[in-house]
C-alpha cells in the first residue's frame, strides 16, 4: 500500500510540474517570448524544483517568476508589469491558484487587466523576492546550453540527405520541433545532452512517419552517429522512452484529478 501511494504522489507532482511548464508556454508566447527564453524559464522552474519539494511552494508563483527571470538571463527585456498581468490573467478562466490572487476577483472571470492597487503591488514584491530565493537556490547558475541551436544545425544536415519531396509532404521538422519544445515541460530537459535531445526528437519524428534516411543501413555509421559521436541507440531511446512517459502522466491523470488551490499553494487531488 504504502508503494502504491509513493507512485501516485510521485504522479501527481508529474502531473502539476507539466501544468505549470504548459502555463509557462502560453503566457510566454503571449508576452513574444522568443523559444530560447521560454526554454531558459522552463529548465529554471524544473531545476528549482529538482531541490525544493512542491508542498513548500506555489507553482505559479515560481514560474511566474522564472518568466521574469529568464528574459534577464536571455537579454529579452519583459516588464515585470506585462508578467504579472499576463499570468494573472492566464490563471483566471481556470481558477488555479487562489493565494497569487485576490480571491473575489478571481471570481469575476470577466474582470479586466489587473489593477494597479494594493495588492499588485504586494504581488509585485513578492515576486521580486522569489526572485531572489530563486536564484539564490540555483547558485546563480542560470546559463543553459540548449538544444534548440544543435536543433537547426541537425535539421540543415538532414535536409540534405532526404529528397525534397519528402520533406514537402512529411512534416518531420515541425513533428521534431514539436517533440522538442515538450522537453522542457518534464525535467527530461535537465538530465540529458542538448545534442541527444535534438538527435531522439528527430529520430522520433522520422519513426512517426515512417521516413528513413537513404542508405543508412548501408553505411558504415547511422546518421544519429554521423551527427554526435557520443549518441547511442539505447540514450536516444531512453530519451524517447521518458518523453512517452510524460505523455501518458498527462493523459491518465488528467481523466482522474481536479485543481484545489488552499491559500497560498496548488495541489492536485486524485479522486
Amino acid at each position: 500500500m504504502e508503494t502504491n501511494s509513493s507512485e501516485a504522489l510521485d504522479q501527481k507532482d508529474q502531473f502539476v510540474h507539466l501544468t505549470v511548464a504548459k502555463f509557462i508556454h502560453e503566457n510566454g508566447l503571449k508576452l513574444h517570448m522568443l523559444p530560447v527564453t521560454m526554454a531558459t524559464a522552463a529548465r529554471i522552474y524544473h531545476q528549482f524544483f529538482s531541490s525544493c519539494k512542491l508542498d513548500d511552494f506555489d507553482p505559479y508563483l515560481i514560474a511566474t517568476t522564472c518568466m521574469y527571470l529568464a528574459g534577464k538571463v536571455e537579454e529579452q527585456h519583459l516588464k515585470l508589469r506585462d508578467v504579472i498581468t499576463v499570468c494573472h490573467r492566464g490563471l483566471l478562466p481556470n481558477r488555479k491558484v487562489a493565494g497569487l490572487l485576490n480571491k473575489e476577483k478571481a471570481l469575476r472571470r470577466s474582470e479586466p487587466l489587473l489593477e494597479i492597487d494594493e495588492s499588485y503591488w504586494r504581488l509585485r514584491q513578492t515576486v521580486v523576492d522569489t526572485e531572489l530565493l530563486v536564484v539564490r537556490m540555483l547558485q546563480f547558475k542560470l546559463v543553459f546550453e540548449h538544444p534548440h541551436k544543435y536543433f537547426f544545425c541537425y535539421l540543415r544536415t538532414l535536409s540534405d540527405w532526404l529528397d525534397d519531396a519528402v520533406l514537402h509532404r512529411v512534416p518531420v521538422r515541425e513533428a521534431a520541433w514539436g517533440f522538442l519544445c515538450d522537453y522542457h515541460l518534464s525535467p527530461i530537459c535537465l538530465h540529458h545532452k542538448s545534442q541527444h535531445l535534438a538527435i531522439a526528437a528527430f529520430y522520433l519524428a522520422l519513426e512517426c512517419y515512417g521516413v528513413q534516411v537513404p542508405f543508412d543501413e548501408l553505411a558504415d555509421k547511422k546518421w544519429w552517429q554521423v551527427l554526435d559521436e557520443d549518441v547511442t541507440l539505447e540514450i536516444i531511446q531512453k530519451i524517447i522512452a521518458e518523453l512517452i512517459h510524460f505523455y501518458a502522466v498527462e493523459t491518465t491523470v488528467d481523466s482522474t484529478s481536479r485543481f484545489r488551490g488552499s491559500g497560498m499553494h496548488t495541489c492536485i487531488v486524485i479522486e
